[in-house]
């Protein structure tokens, strides 16, 4: 899937590439409009809103199916961006429904932060973007 960012949110989700003949775009629809994104800033391009592709990853398990889900900038440097967040894990139970499967403490069910590479894993900027991320609910 891509889309558009603009301010948190993704709008003009779009499907660009799907298998299994479209059995889980509803689902990679719903993802993308839950997701969220904080942080992002660019001077390189501060009139464009930035382009992300929404990955959604189908497993065959022994209990049935699990789908992974992550979002990835897709710019040049999109795939090299540090990116703070969780990914979405979930399995489709028996009865129909999608359970998720929560992520690290405290970041299960957030959005996500992005900070330019080479910003460095100092500390204090970590913990800005972790509060920052306690207040999104995805």
């Amino acid at each position: 899937m891509r889309a558009n960012l603009s301010d948190m949110r993704l709008f003009g989700v779009r499907v660009i590439h799907s298998e299994l003949n479209g059995v889980y775009d509803a689902l990679a629809l719903k993802l993308a409009k839950e997701a969220r994104i904080a942080g992002y800033y660019s001077i390189a391009s501060p009139n464009v809103r930035p382009s992300v592709l929404l990955h959604l990853l189908i497993y065959q398990i022994a209990d049935g199916t699990m789908t992974l889900s992550f979002l990835q900038f897709d710019e040049p440097g999109g795939d090299q961006m540090e990116y703070l967040g969780c990914a979405k894990l979930a399995v489709l139970k028996r009865d129909g429904k999608w359970t998720e499967i929560k992520g690290p403490e405290g970041l299960e069910g957030k959005g996500w932060a992005v900070r330019a590479a080479g910003m460095g894993n100092e500390l204090r900027t970590v913990k800005k973007l972790e509060r920052g991320l306690m207040a999104l609910t995805w």
